[in-house]
């Protein structure tokens, strides 16, 4: 798959995010700090820039130890780490590197548990914390974590960043990105990231016409026609609100089983009307409502129900 085989593996081969590279570019030359926080949306690389520190640092596979939070919470699991991480690991000079994706899951106690870690780690292992929800940390222990560690925000990449990302990579496959621009442009209108925009590419590099590889795209983000029929009934917003939600039940319902190419979808379309002539304020308020990951079918409707009620609404049912 091009989004595994093109994932960057240096800093120097980032797209996008400039100010970052450029930092921690000098923080990898001085060598001296060993505490890494990459927060921002899903979608923008912080996983990635975990692997890419583990490769500027020199430390090996097998001392490389990556933990996701979701799933492995609490106060002992930090201290059996805490422990292990006293002692050196194989090959080379031994350090190590933990990776602690969406630590913000973590109980409180944890959290504070944490914070002497990232403070005075041994001087053989290297942390990083990743997150996409840094707010919702306790203000105390988000402020002391941010002391402790080398912050970078990290962005979305810009449409412009994303076709240059394409057209590298179709060039590196041996194809004539000139030729094929149009999906490529296509490909940076419905991607949330440069992963997804990959992956995307790989599906329709080698298709014979662009009409062929966008039809085909449009299939992967979710039933254009019945997600255009549910964004302009968000959108419209003239029906009343128990009217508006039964419309919104019926195209629901005929939606593939799979949200997160719908709310991609849903976003490409909210995008276009944000950047034409007829935006308005609801396509921001719909497209801020799919900014967050959809896992399951039922945060997809709990979305739609609320744009069409409203959070504070007293609905009898």
């Amino acid at each position: 798959m091009l989004n595994v085989k093109y994932r960057p593996k240096t800093v120097k081969a980032l797209v996008g995010n400039t100010n970052v590279k450029e930092s921690l570019t000098d923080v990898l030359e001085r060598g001296e700090d060993h505490t890494f926080l990459f927060t921002g949306a899903p979608g923008t690389g912080k996983t990635t820039m975990a692997y890419i520190l583990r490769n500027e640092l020199g430390i090996n596979k097998e001392n490389f130890y990556e933990y996701n939070m979701a799933n492995t919470r609490g106060i002992d699991t930090i201290r059996e780490i805490k422990k292990n991480s006293e002692y050196k690991g194989f090959f080379d000079q031994g350090d190590k590197l933990y990776l602690f994706d969406e630590f913000h899951r973590q109980t409180i106690d944890a959290l504070n548990s944490m914070l002497k870690f990232i403070e005075e780690p041994p001087p053989h292992v290297y942390i990083v914390l990743c997150t996409s929800e840094f707010n919702t940390i306790k203000e105390t222990i988000r402020k002391a974590v941010k002391r402790r560690c080398n912050h970078y925000e990290l962005s979305r990449l810009r449409r412009p960043e994303l076709i240059l990302l394409l057209k590298r990579v179709t060039k590196k496959e041996g194809k004539d990105y000139n030729k094929i621009m149009n999906r490529l442009s296509h490909i940076a209108d419905i991607s949330d990231s440069p992963g997804q925009a990959l992956n995307y590419l790989g599906k329709v590099l080698h298709l014979e016409s662009d009409e062929e590889a966008i039809e085909l795209l449009n299939d992967e983000i979710a039933d254009t026609n019945t997600v255009i029929d549910l964004c302009n009934i968000l959108v419209e917003h003239k029906f009343g609100k128990k009217a508006m939600w039964e419309r919104c039940q019926k195209v629901l319902n005929n939606l593939p089983d799979d949200p997160e190419k719908t709310r991609a979808a849903v976003l490409t379309i909210m995008n276009k009307k944000l950047l034409s002539k007829r935006y308005s304020i609801r396509a921001a308020e719909v497209a801020d409502m799919f900014t967050k990951p959809m896992y399951h079918r039922a945060a997809l409707t709990t979305a739609c129900f609320w744009l069409c009620f409203g959070p504070e609404e007293d609905i009898v049912l």
